[in-house]
């Protein structure tokens, strides 16, 4: 028998001599052994440490495939509460000084002596 390292990706699955087995969505992200005979690798076994050993079945993606898992909450998109971006440009608009708007006098133009009315 001859065991070697896999990591189960996030479907679940790993892969061993370019086919796909199902190892399990509770081992997503794990690494596990597995152990198999060189003269028949169509029969292999995964073994992880606190787990009795089983037999992975190789995938068979058919038409019908069944629904996707719903995700947890916590990797589902998540509303924005607030945006940063926003929250610094009205922070600035705060803290800019008032400017006094300048009052509108015509006495300039009559004390130049031009007519532009």
């Amino acid at each position: 028998m001859h065991a070697v390292q896999r990591k189960v990706d996030k479907s679940g699955c790993i892969s061993f001599n370019n086919q796909l087995y199902e190892a399990g969505l509770s081992l997503i992200g794990r690494d596990v052994t597995v152990v198999y005979d060189p003269s028949d690798s169509t029969q292999i076994m995964i073994e992880k440490e606190g787990r009795e050993p089983w037999e992975a079945k190789p995938l068979e993606m058919g038409e019908r495939v069944g629904k996707r898992p719903e995700l947890p909450k916590t990797l589902q998109p998540q509303p924005a509460e607030s945006s940063r971006l926003l929250q610094a440009a009205e922070q600035k608009y705060k803290e800019r000084p008032e400017i006094p708007k300048p009052a509108v006098s015509f006495r300039k133009v009559i004390e130049e002596g031009e007519r532009l009315v």
